[in-house]
């Protein structure tokens, strides 16, 4: 399993060439800083979407979700609609990639287009 995945590479014998892959584990580590608990969502009607809130020490909730489906072919399939109650205000989403936006919910929820890809859904 060693190189599958690299982060970061050598260039001219220095450590210095970053993958696409490392400016996702930083993401996804920078969501994650200060996580005390994780909890399962239950997402009603859409069996396939896991989704989890992330309690972090000194910042609000975290709520990652995305459709488990096919890594590839899933890519292809169209997104499904969540709806998850919220309350905090305007909210940002923020993909996997780092692509973020800012989401004003409507009579307390927040609808999303989830796919294969992960969401970071927290208050702004």
């Amino acid at each position: 399993m060693i190189g599958k995945l690299p982060l970061l590479g050598f260039a001219d014998g220095k450590l210095s060439v970053r993958h696409p892959a490392a400016g996702t584990f930083e993401l996804l580590a920078s969501q994650l800083a200060g996580a005390q608990a994780v909890t399962r969502i239950a997402v009603p009607g859409q069996p396939g979407v896991r989704a989890f809130e992330v309690q972090r020490d000194g910042r609000g909730p975290l709520t990652v979700l995305w459709d488990h489906r096919d890594a590839f072919a899933g890519e292809d399939e169209p997104a499904v609609r969540v709806i998850l109650p919220w309350t905090d205000g305007t909210c940002v989403v923020t993909d996997a990639f780092g692509a973020a936006r800012a989401e004003r919910p409507a009579g307390g929820q927040v609808v999303l287009p989830v796919s294969v890809t992960p969401l970071f859904v927290s208050v702004t």
